[in-house]
């Protein structure tokens, strides 16, 4: 019985996205774009910016997911995370339906829909890990050039299509700014 009910309602929100024209995405981002909805008054949107209340979990979770993802350029990531949470809820909330334990529905449901967001800060150790590594191989490169010439402009150039993504882009800069607007090393970026 419980697994008709089941299809009847897959069936049912199928039809509810088609008859609407909205795609699951849409649906999805809409839902945790509300969650991540700034306070409506203005002494608990001046408690959370003075520090003096922390936003609820859901809108912490979130925001620092999306956060990672704008570091780590996955930013188009974001519909599809919000997507999943939203499955592994419903398959949550399923699963405890089909066990016969109303009670674990909630808890199943809420501890499910963190599992995206979770996955998302784990990958952040990971790519930081990436980005230390690839650093200490770059100055590695540059310092072991340096030595040789004793230039290290010459040194950073010779060996820059040696580097990587991020780090590459980095040490680009640093030429391109030397090169083309401040031939002084050691004066300050801002000048």
């Amino acid at each position: 019985m419980n697994a008709i009910l089941t299809v009847a309602f897959i069936g049912l929100v199928v039809g509810t996205f088609l008859t609407f024209g909205i795609s699951p995405m849409e649906f999805t981002e809409g839902i945790f774009t509300r969650l991540l909805a700034k306070p409506n008054s203005i002494r608990s949107q001046i408690n959370e910016a003075t520090q003096r209340k922390k936003p609820n979990i859901f809108r912490r979770e979130i925001s620092e997911a999306q956060e990672i993802l704008r570091l780590t350029n996955r930013s188009h990531m974001f519909g599809i995370l919000c997507a999943c949470s939203l499955g592994l809820s419903t398959v949550g909330i399923c699963a405890a339906i089909a066990i016969g334990n109303a009670f674990l529905a909630p808890v199943m449901a809420v501890g499910l829909m963190f599992v995206p967001f979770w996955y998302v800060k784990t990958t952040e150790s990971n790519y930081k890990k990436a980005i230390s590594s690839e650093l200490e191989t770059a100055l590695s490169i540059i310092t072991t050039a340096y030595l040789r010439n004793e230039d290290i402009i010459t040194s950073i150039e010779e060996n820059v299509h040696y580097l990587n993504a991020p780090v590459k882009a980095v040490f680009e800069n640093f030429i391109s700014r030397i090169k083309l607007s401040n031939p002084d090393i050691t004066a300050p970026f801002w000048i």
